[in-house]
């Protein structure tokens, strides 16, 4: 479907707008997104396309552009333009460099997520250039503050900007990656995300502080919940099979996604402690499937507290979400997945962390599609850490399959989803 209009020059073109944007040094403190941003509006400026800029906080710069098409649900493809910091001492290259080695583009951002920004904004630029008619809306999402919360980022965009993020089929960062070494070859799709409550538990000093003090720390410690399962876990299960007792990796993401976790962060306390009644905090965060409503986690937070001498408050709350498994979008993913690479199965999972995901909500969809040279075991060792990079055969694959997918939704009036 896309030979007619993906060719070498095209492939040139990819390749070097990502490493133009890891040579523009967005780490997240340095708040100049707008830098970035100011580089895509070139670009969708000399394309044609309507875009808007949209500046939270000095430096903190959005954008989203839009080809507009007909009334069907539109495809939102979403990405952050900010990254993590870096100690340059352990790369073995200029981490803002974009230098090519080995057939790996290296930087800062060629994973988390500048590589998505690209794969993302290629075919809006392709369908432009080639008078391709649309039955819907295509919205391209690149926004600020991603790793540091998104309060300049998504969140300020929903508060303030809902009109521009309509509901649709949306692209987002947090899947794509082939699980390695397994005898049936699966490709991640992040198809949800757990819900996060921070609680501020408040103990008051006396002489048996380090006494209550333990029994917090056992109670939060010794918490394990019930195996809980979901839409996506349930899919998971059918598609593994056997393979959640028999390999390592897959029962590590069945223990993560079906299981409630709550964990005590750092907290500090003086001698005082012992012999005042000075109120000390401690911080936990409760991290829990998509089933629960908010009154569920209250009642399993009291229930989990019953006893213990404290206070406890909600200082930060936002619910799970999962998306639909049954429909076009999500198995045109899968057919597209398969027709530039190997035969493989789209494995619904709910994200690891959190995401800008969690302020849309509605068929959300975590999938930066990539080759078995960038499996997932081998890009959890390089996000957000040292010589983090992408090689040049995924990111073209990427592009093709997230092209392709946006071609077949717009020629599709079929239904079905991800058998």
């Amino acid at each position: 479907m896309i030979d007619n209009i993906w060719n070498e020059s095209i492939e040139k073109e990819t390749i070097e707008i990502l490493q133009d944007l890891v040579r523009i040094r967005t780490i997240n403190s340095r708040n100049n997104e707008i830098t970035a941003v100011h580089y895509l509006a070139y670009i969708l400026k000399r394309e044609g396309i309507d875009y808007k800029i949209i500046e939270s906080a000095p430096g903190r710069g959005n954008i989203i552009a839009r080809l507009k098409g007909g009334d069907k649900e539109p495809m939102l493809f979403m990405s952050h333009l900010d990254v993590v910091d870096v100690d340059d001492s352990k790369w073995d290259h200029d981490p803002f460099a974009g230098v090519i080695s080995d057939s790996q583009i290296i930087g800062r951002g060629t994973l988390d997520t500048k590589q998505l920004t690209v794969m993302a904004l290629m075919p809006l630029l392709l369908i432009k250039r080639n008078n391709i008619s649309l039955d819907r809306d295509i919205i391209f999402i690149a926004t600020a503050d991603e790793e540091n919360g998104s309060q300049y980022g998504m969140h300020y965009l929903v508060e303030n900007h809902k009109e521009l993020i309509p509901n649709g089929y949306v692209i987002n960062e947090g899947g794509g990656f082939i699980l390695p070494n397994l005898e049936k070859q699966f490709r991640i799709c992040a198809c949800g995300e757990k819900g996060v409550c921070e609680i501020a538990i408040k103990i008051t000093g006396g002489n048996d502080f380090i006494s209550r003090l333990n029994d917090i720390i056992s109670r939060v410690a010794g918490y394990k919940s019930e195996e809980i399962l979901c839409d996506v876990t349930i899919r998971f299960r059918e598609k593994t099979g056997t393979l959640i007792s028999k390999d390592q990796t897959i029962q590590n993401l069945w223990e993560y996604m079906t299981h409630h976790t709550l964990t005590l962060n750092a907290f500090e306390y003086d001698q005082e402690a012992f012999k005042t009644d000075n109120v000390y905090e401690i911080k936990s965060t409760f991290r829990f499937l998509p089933v629960m409503t908010k009154s569920d986690v209250i009642a399993t937070l009291d229930k989990i507290f019953e006893g213990l001498d404290l206070d406890y408050s909600i200082t930060k709350y936002f619910d799970g979400y999962e998306s639909d498994l049954d429909n076009d979008f999500i198995r045109l993913l899968a057919e597209q997945s398969n027709l530039f690479d190997n035969d493989t199965t789209l494995l619904p999972m709910i994200a690891l962390g959190n995401t800008d995901g969690r302020y849309i909500r509605h068929n959300v969809y975590g999938y930066s599609p990539m080759l078995e040279i960038d499996s997932f075991d081998k890009v959890l060792k390089k996000v957000h850490l040292h010589n983090e990079s992408i090689s040049i055969e995924s990111l073209l694959y990427g592009t093709k399959v997230l092209l392709g997918t946006t071609l077949a939704m717009l020629d599709s009036n079929r239904n079905g989803g991800m058998k």
